[in-house]
């Protein structure tokens, strides 16, 4: 295909600002003007709660995103006994000392998994999910999942909503969504 002109690339990031904008405006407000959580987020989790940054600890933000403490999200994900039944998830950034822990607690059919990296708790979780599987016959396709997707950590409206978290200027490391 042709490369995309100067004006048709402005005219593409503008309409992603604007429908960015849009959304942000559609998550209700309590009245102190936080977000009223829980709030449904497009790529099927839940937020629950934002938690609180940490901007003096580099391991709690990057250049993409803002990881705060007490973050968490919810999301429906195959049981990993059951892996035919589905259950909710609680996704969950707690704090780990120089670098945050990833806890994924599942309604039922597992314990918690706790893991340095996003990716490595959802990796635990599909391994036993692939072993349940397995166990039942079933041929699994290798499967991965982005640990900071899953979480929602890098969805743009949920970096928009935790840009404006206390904090979130200091976090020197990290490029504002809207760049």
């Amino acid at each position: 295909g042709e490369a995309e002109t100067e004006e048709e690339a402005a005219a593409k990031w503008e309409n992603k600002r604007l429908k960015l904008f849009s959304a942000m405006e559609a998550v209700p407000r309590n009245p102190s003007g936080a977000p009223d959580l829980p709030h449904p987020i497009g790529g099927g989790f839940t937020l629950e709660a934002l938690g609180h940054l940490a901007p003096d600890r580099d391991n709690f933000h990057s250049a993409i995103v803002l990881i705060p403490i007490g973050f968490k999200t919810t999301r429906m994900f195959p049981r990993m006994d059951l892996p035919d039944e589905k259950c909710r998830y609680t996704q969950e950034v707690v704090d780990g000392g120089d670098r945050p822990l990833y806890q994924l607690t599942p309604e039922a059919g597992g314990d918690p998994v706790l893991h340095h990296s996003s990716t490595g708790a959802w990796s635990q979780v599909l391994a036993k999910v692939r072993a349940a599987k397995e166990a039942k016959g079933q041929t699994v396709p290798k499967t991965a999942i982005s640990g900071p997707e899953f979480f929602g950590l890098s969805a743009p409206l949920v970096r928009m909503l935790l840009e404006e978290l206390p904090g979130a200027a200091q976090c020197l490391n990290y490029t504002s969504v809207m760049g």
